[in-house]
């Protein structure tokens, strides 16, 4: 048996204008991965509950009741006030389904065996024939596949129920206002049928439900855990565009709640997370039909509360070519603050981290109980620095930003790939730009999406005095130059070179330094280039 006719759900949608399908987006809802707990769903009847109870319609049909409805009475009953059953003055010869003609005898028999079943009492198959045939009447009997429910294996016998059910009434129809109504129907009823307006919206006066219905009301139950229940809600929340998207809280005993509900329990609105939404729309659209109505109780039980998620806050947030100190807020309860950078490992958090490089930045606690939060995290992409790796004998001074540790005749490319790390989205430019890194060459940090001069540096090779990256007698001449005041440096703009050129460390550039030139270039001495010192070479 059916639960209900699709199509006559998705009429009643598009008259009432009132249940639409929302646009694409994307949202994240929760920052916490895994929860504890279920939600146990207990469940009477089955479908949506407005208009004809099938079952409610058997059940008055029984032949084994004195009291016997016949099926004109069943429906009037169901669909009032207001409705008349209704002789087509101009009945079609067939019902196209799938682009298939049919005789009408035969499309109402297929029909109704799908929808009510062949077993049931010939009132109730007359009965689920003129719902049949009235809905056909509303689409100009032509119909889609996916419009109703049809049987292509029902065996056409004349002598059965079915056929006799569908050929006492072929031609009825069931008017409001002298025009078919809209005649929904549904499986089995909680007691007694809601309104159209409470499930869809919009008014339809013979839709107004409080109608009684006979059957035994069905019970099911149905569980999800509270995981499985956040992914419906991030399931729907890709599809219900923003202004409806589900942000749940992060107790799971608070993301349900039944705001309100009819005599027999069929949920008018509920509220999930931060939303309130329809009962119906609850079960339609965020369980995706999985429980069988919407006239649901439920309980929350086994949840174990774990702590929020701590939140991570990096500043500066724009482009820097320093450091980048991340604060770590956590929730009350957090008895354990942890944190831990890229792959290393947990650390006690006592007060703000500071990164020196990008990377991700990773926050977890715990309560009392040991009971652990998610972890949450922030990307560290913004700094652009230029930074000594592991291994590397280079040497940035934070005072002048003096490059020292490197080696003579270094190309660009060598100093980059060897000596140094660019972190970030920069790059390294030279003045001047052609020729090996020697002293007194600027190499100026670069970022890449402004083009702006982030911060510059100066190398200096212990014994290079002319620039060249080399270490020979010109420098020595230099010195001496120097010391006799044929050139001058200053103190300032020179730095590089009075650095470089002292190589005895007392101070001064003069005509002691050129000779430990002159030394090093008929490898006499080694020159450190970490220190500035000369050594007797081995």
């Amino acid at each position: 048996m059916k639960t209900c006719c699709k199509k006559l759900v998705l009429l009643l949608l598009s008259i009432l204008l009132m249940f639409s399908v929302c646009p694409a987006g994307a949202f994240t809802v929760v920052a916490q991965s895994q929860y504890t707990g279920t939600f146990t769903f207990t469940v009477k009847g089955y479908g949506h509950g407005v208009g004809m109870s099938q079952r409610g319609a058997i059940a008055y049909a029984d032949p084994n009741q004195s009291w016997r409805w016949t099926y004109d009475a069943i429906l009037l009953h169901y669909y009032q006030p207001g409705v008349t059953l209704v002789q087509d003055p101009n009945p079609p010869a067939a019902i196209s389904y799938g682009g298939i003609a049919y005789p009408v005898i035969e499309y109402l028999s297929r029909a109704v065996a799908q929808e009510i079943g062949p077993g049931s009492p010939v009132e109730a198959l007359k009965a689920q024939a003129v719902a049949a045939y009235t809905y056909a009447k509303s689409n100009n009997f032509v119909l889609t596949t996916s419009q109703s429910a049809f049987s292509l294996t029902f065996n056409m016998d004349p002598a059965s129920n079915v056929v006799i059910a569908a050929t006492a009434v072929a031609g009825k129809y069931l008017s409001y206002n002298n025009t078919p109504i809209l005649a929904v129907y549904f499986a089995s009823c909680a007691g007694q049928t809601v309104s159209s307006a409470s499930v869809w919206g919009g008014t339809l006066a013979y839709l107004g439900g409080g109608v009684s219905s006979p059957e035994t009301v069905a019970v099911s139950t149905k569980s999800y855990t509270a995981n499985e229940f956040k992914a419906l809600v991030d399931s729907y929340n890709l599809t219900c565009g923003e202004a409806k998207v589900i942000t749940l809280q992060s107790n799971p005993v608070e993301w349900i709640q039944i705001l309100s509900a009819d005599s027999v329990g069929y949920v008018n609105t509920v509220r999930v997370g931060n939303r309130e939404m329809r009962g119906y729309a609850f079960r339609q659209n965020l369980l995706k039909l999985g429980i069988k109505s919407h006239c649901f109780t439920f309980v929350c039980e086994g949840v174990i509360v774990v702590p929020e998620t701590p939140t991570l806050a990096a500043n500066p947030a724009g482009t820097t070519n320093g450091n980048v100190t991340v604060t770590i807020t956590y929730p009350p309860n957090a008895a354990g603050k942890l944190y831990k950078i890229g792959s290393g490992a947990w650390l006690d958090y006592t007060a703000p981290v500071v990164i020196t490089a990008n990377g991700i930045v990773y926050a977890q606690c715990s309560d009392t109980q040991g009971n652990m939060s998610a972890i949450g995290s922030v990307t560290i992409g913004n700094i652009i620095k230029l930074n000594v790796p592991a291994g590397s004998t280079a040497l940035i001074n934070p005072a002048d930003n003096q490059i020292t540790g490197l080696e003579t005749g270094l190309t660009p490319s060598v100093f980059e790939s060897l000596f140094v790390h660019l972190d970030g989205n920069g790059r390294l430019e030279y003045a001047p730009s052609t020729g090996n890194l020697g002293t007194g060459k600027q190499v100026r940090l670069v970022d890449n999406a402004t083009n702006n001069v982030l911060n510059l540096y100066t190398i200096v090779i212990y014994g290079d005095l002319n620039g060249d990256g080399l270490i020979d007698s010109s420098d020595a001449g230099k010195l001496v130059d120097y010391e006799n005041y044929i050139i001058t440096w200053h103190p300032a703009a020179d730095a590089a070179l009075f650095k470089a050129g002292d190589l005895n460390g007392d101070g001064k550039t003069d005509s002691l330094d050129a000779g430990l030139v002159v030394d090093t270039e008929n490898y006499l001495i080694t020159i450190n280039q970490r220190t500035g010192l000369s050594s007797p070479q081995l």
